[in-house]
């Protein structure tokens, strides 16, 4: 499970990426496609933190039990 959040998490920050760089295409429209880079990067950063806590207690576990 923690490789899956890992995952999507980085790959929510690419979509984040993706947008912020889609401003340049647009200018029209550059407010709007901050305001949707902000909110997956911040989306993204917090799915991948939430993957890495679930590895450190997955590990913590895995450790104790040794």
């Amino acid at each position: 499970m923690d490789k899956m959040l890992i995952g999507s998490g980085t790959a929510l920050l690419g979509l984040g990426a993706g947008f912020f760089a889609a401003g340049a295409f647009d200018p029209n429209l550059i407010s709007a496609f901050q305001t949707g880079g902000v909110l997956w990067l911040v989306i993204g950063g917090i799915t991948a933190g939430l993957g890495l806590k679930a590895r450190k207690t997955k590990i913590a576990k895995l450790d104790a039990m040794r």
